[in-house]
């Protein structure tokens, strides 16, 4: 296998990327995009692979991010990681935002990983959480031990209530944990894909799914 395409629109910044199967990293591209997610990342790809002298047909995996995070960003990513893989016959992999984040804290035992969920809410696995749940960043902080290492991209969001609450050693020093980019995306699927690869077929492919723990917020039109 030599190379695996790695996409996260969940949350900002959205990224596509390209890693070889050393997971070494040849492409990493922020997509500044807030509409038409399907659209635009078709031509950030082709421009990136332009870039390195690589082709659609040279890709041998995909892995996209199935969220939580954004409603709208989530369904498209997945929807052109899902319309690519048809054409091709390239394997995908869905991979949860939360999957990723563990996946790059290998060896950590006592975590908990943290995502804004927007509304004073946060989503949150670890620490006494075994599956993803949903709650005020009050409520998740007063039960957390002080020892537990706190990560993930709502770490950032909520850094100082988090200092506030639980002291320096709480959160982590490593800036990488709390990232969510497409390079980690890919990494963490080339690794899930390999655990069991005749499980990527193409009956697979169109069971994959977005992972959306809220409904969507949706406004009413001004009009």
């Amino acid at each position: 296998m030599k190379y695996i395409l790695g996409i996260q629109t969940c949350i900002m910044p959205n990224s596509l990327a390209l890693i070889d199967e050393e997971g070494k990293e040849l492409i990493l591209t922020e997509l500044k995009m807030k509409k038409n997610t399907v659209e635009n990342l078709a031509r950030y790809l082709k421009k990136s692979l332009k870039e390195i002298d690589i082709e659609v047909k040279d890709i041998d995996l995909v892995s996209v991010c199935l969220g939580p995070g954004s409603f709208t960003g989530t369904r498209g990513g997945l929807a052109f990681a899902k319309g690519l893989c048809q054409f091709t016959n390239i394997p995908l992999v869905g991979i949860s935002a939360f999957e990723n984040l563990k996946f790059k804290a290998e060896g950590v035992k006592d975590f908990l990983i943290i995502m804004d969920a927007k509304c004073d809410r946060v989503y949150y696995l670890g620490g006494r959480a075994e599956r993803i749940r949903v709650d005020t960043l009050d409520n998740v902080l007063e039960e957390v031990d002080k020892s537990t290492l706190l990560f993930g991209p709502g770490v950032r969001v909520y850094k100082e209530k988090i200092l506030e609450e639980l002291g320096k050693e709480a959160s982590s020093s490593d800036d990488n944990l709390d990232d969510l980019n497409a390079s980690d995306v890919a990494r963490a699927g080339f690794k899930k894909y390999g655990d069991n690869p005749s499980m990527f077929s193409k009956e697979h492919l169109l069971k994959v799914k977005p992972l959306y723990i809220l409904p969507p917020k949706i406004t009413k039109s001004k009009k």
